[in-house]
């Protein structure tokens, strides 16, 4: 496969997603064994992580800004996920292998306090062109700031490295 196929380009678009990119999976290889793109997919070529923006008035709601920012979150990741696995299933119709990265749960807990997803997400947008590593320890996007909530795919697809933000 030479390109994203444009029926997920289409899909994308028809759900929302307008920040998404492409990157190598040899970009992440240099991380703690466990968490490597290879160790989830053993020929992984590409990596595909798509973000979308946190709503900027869930965070100015008040007292009940942490609770409503809960419950948007988890709103938009059961689209996100949702998303996710579809564009796998794509990605399979091609002939292809793809593992979902998703971005809330499955994580390991290494100890109180310090979960680690199955890849780094905020690594993983920063090497598709999403961002940039913020101090915060966040993915710093152009468009959205530091609202952006991340999922990805670590795939056989060899995919060029390409970001898209907005639309």
């Amino acid at each position: 496969m030479n390109g994203m196929p444009d029926s997920i380009q289409g899909f994308l678009a028809l759900n929302h997603i307008s920040i998404y990119g492409t990157g190598p999976s040899a970009s992440m290889e240099a991380e703690p064994a466990g968490y490597r793109p290879s160790d989830l997919l053993a020929d992984a070529q590409s990596l595909f992580c798509l973000g979308i923006p946190v709503p900027k008035g869930t965070f100015r709601a008040g007292p009940r800004a942490e609770r409503t920012y809960w419950r948007t979150a988890s709103v938009l990741y059961r689209h996100l996920d949702a998303v996710l696995v579809r564009c796998a299933a794509m990605l399979e119709e091609e002939g292809e292998l793809a593992v979902p990265v998703f971005g809330c749960f499955p994580y390991h807990v290494k100890s109180k306090g310090d979960f680690w997803g199955y890849v780094n997400l905020v690594k993983m947008a920063e090497a598709c062109g999403l961002g940039s590593h913020g101090r915060n320890g966040l993915l710093i996007n152009s468009k959205a700031g530091s609202r952006l909530l991340l999922c990805g795919l670590v795939t056989t697809a060899r995919l060029p490295a390409s970001p898209i933000t907005g639309h």
